[in-house]
C-alpha cells in the first residue's frame, strides 16, 4: 500500500492506494465499475475476463478500509509505442473531490514511467464532462477522437439474424 493525503474542503484525508487481485470478488469494485458501465450484462464476468487478459485493477483506500476510487490498467504496444492504458477510472460518487482519482492517476504515471511506457491513455464517454474537466485539470490533454459502430454481438443480436 501507498499512502497519499489529499485535501477535501480543508479536510486532510488520508489515502492508501494498492493493487486488487480479485476484482471481481470485491463487490465495492463491481458497485464502481457497474457506476460507470451500467449496461454491461455480465459486469461480474467482464472483470474476470479483463482481469484474465492482464487488465490489473488498483484501489485507492480510505484510511477506514472504504474503496473511494478504482482503476483497471494494462501495458500496451500499438502504433504508438508502448503505452500504459486506462481501461477503467471511477471513483464512488460521495467521495468525489477527496483526491482518489488524481491518487490513482499519479500512482498509474508512476508505474508507466517505470514500464518504459511513451504515455498514459485513457478513452472518456463524450458526455462525462466533469471526468473531461477533470482529467484536464490533472495534465491530460484530449489527442485523439474515438470512433465506434456497433455490430451487433452483444448489442441485443446475436449477429446471426439477417435484418
Amino acid at each position: 500500500m501507498e499512502p497519499t493525503t489529499a485535501s477535501a474542503d480543508a479536510v486532510m484525508v488520508r489515502l492508501w492506494v494498492r493493487e486488487i487481485e480479485h476484482p471481481e470478488a470485491d463487490d465495492h469494485v463491481v458497485a464502481l465499475l457497474a457506476d460507470l458501465r451500467p449496461n454491461t450484462a455480465d459486469l461480474i464476468g467482464a472483470i474476470a475476463a479483463a482481469a484474465a487478459r492482464g487488465v490489473r485493477y488498483l484501489g485507492a483506500y480510505e484510511r477506514n478500509g472504504r474503496l473511494a476510487a478504482v482503476a483497471g490498467w494494462r501495458v500496451m504496444v500499438n502504433t504508438r509505442g508502448r503505452v500504459l492504458y486506462v481501461d477503467d477510472l471511477v471513483t464512488d460518487p460521495a467521495r468525489r473531490g477527496v483526491g482518489a482519482g488524481g491518487a490513482l492517476l499519479a500512482w498509474l504515471e508512476r508505474a508507466g514511467v517505470a514500464e518504459r511506457c511513451r504515455a498514459l491513455e485513457l478513452d472518456s464517454g463524450v458526455t462525462r464532462s466533469d471526468a473531461h474537466r477533470f482529467y484536464a485539470r490533472v495534465g491530460l490533454s484530449i489527442s485523439a477522437f474515438h470512433f465506434a459502430k456497433p455490430l451487433g454481438a452483444g448489442h441485443g443480436r446475436s449477429g446471426n439474424e439477417r435484418s
